[in-house]
């Protein structure tokens, strides 16, 4: 077990992919959502929506629910109070929104959690704010991390979080926990950085040589 201390030199973290893959069926369940946006709005409804400003949406959805089902099991769910669609600037709005992903056995392994989220399709951008809770889980335990907001970069693979936001990041398999800013991690080699520095403790990868 490795301890770090506060306002060292950033360190780099290489993890096991335990949070990230997540983000990216985050993505393909968003691109669903998207249309099914578009399709609920009829084509008078779509010819009025030209002379609505670029700040007001063109559909918003209540109670929103949509889960992916193969079988008789369900594989991705998304729910949220609130679903605001703006099609000519590709972007979606979500209040309260909760992403889950659960294995053959109907048990949830991923669960994020927001107060909004925002999705630039033309960006491939995805946009987590008010209080975001993010949890991976597996035989060997889970993976969490807490922080005010995150951004997912699908063209960079990297998510960040605003340099000034504290973010926790806690590890049940290798029993690391961590708290810092400036927080990142790039998707493509599970590598978790905190540039503001942090504090706490991270334990060696046993997959490791």
């Amino acid at each position: 077990m490795r301890k770090l201390k506060r306002n060292k030199q950033s360190p780099y973290i290489k993890g096991r992919g335990l949070l990230l893959p997540g983000f990216f069926r985050v993505s393909a369940l968003l691109f669903i959502v998207l249309i099914v946006a578009a399709c609920s709005v009829d084509y008078e409804k779509a010819k009025m929506a030209e002379d609505l400003g670029e700040e007001t949406p063109e559909t918003v959805m209540h109670g929103f629910r949509q889960a992916n089902v193969i079988g008789h099991h369900t594989v991705y769910e998304i729910e949220a109070t609130q679903v605001e669609s703006y099609p000519r600037q590709k972007v979606l709005k979500l209040s309260d929104v909760a992403l889950r992903e659960f294995d053959q056995n109907g048990d949830q392994v991923f669960l994020s959690t927001a107060g909004r989220m925002k999705y630039d399709l033309r960006e491939k951008r995805i946009d987590l704010e008010s209080g975001v809770k993010i949890l991976k889980t597996n035989e060997n335990g889970s993976t969490k991390i807490d922080g005010e907001a995150f951004s997912f970069d699908e063209k960079e693979k990297l998510i960040t979080a605003p340099p000034a936001s504290l973010v926790r990041f806690s590890d049940e398999e290798s029993g690391g926990e961590l708290t810092g800013r400036g927080f990142s991690a790039e998707t493509d080699s599970g590598t978790i950085r905190f540039s503001g520095g942090a504090s706490g403790t991270y334990g060696e990868d046993p997959h490791e040589p």
